[in-house]
């Protein structure tokens, strides 16, 4: 039986995961800097123990309104390329565990698109449907050369 441990949190009311071995930590929100006239979903960078990280917002990239200040608040740091981190802020995170593989399911057709190219899976974690995102998807080529070249600016 193979099985597949992701990081499941939450946007609102809405469940989300990502793949455990994407993710380089879960960090408390610390000060973003805003950097102004780049790519929308970016908030701006952090300092993490000395790397500059660009902070990715899930809710302006699925057009959620923008969240007040929630205490149990997490960045995930995900490697979202060979040579990119970035920090999903996310409302909370909720579960790390172990999915059996016939918990996880592909995701349908009709919603596989190529602006959807980021959906992964769905899951079945008790009963609750999860999906799965694919990190290395939410950022084309031109925005992560963008976001490369901010970073190597700074």
């Amino acid at each position: 039986m193979v099985e597949f441990k992701p990081v499941v949190f939450r946007l609102g009311m809405e469940e989300y995961g990502v793949d455990i071995n994407v993710v380089r930590g879960i960090e408390n929100p610390l000060q973003i800097v805003p950097i102004h006239n780049i790519n929308k979903n970016i908030k701006g960078i952090i300092n993490l123990r000395g790397s500059i990280i660009p902070v990715y917002s899930l809710r302006t990239k699925f057009n959620m309104p923008e969240a007040t200040y929630m205490a149990d608040a997490k960045f995930i740091i995900v490697k979202a390329s060979d040579d990119m981190l970035i920090a999903l802020e996310v409302d909370m995170v909720e579960d790390i565990q172990n999915i059996a593989d016939e918990n996880i399911h592909q995701i349908p057709k009709i919603i596989s698109t190529s602006t959807t190219a980021y959906y992964d899976k769905i899951i079945n974690l008790n009963g609750r449907l999860i999906v799965m995102l694919d990190v290395s998807k939410l950022l084309d080529e031109g925005e992560k050369e963008e976001l490369q070249k901010a970073i190597e600016k700074i």
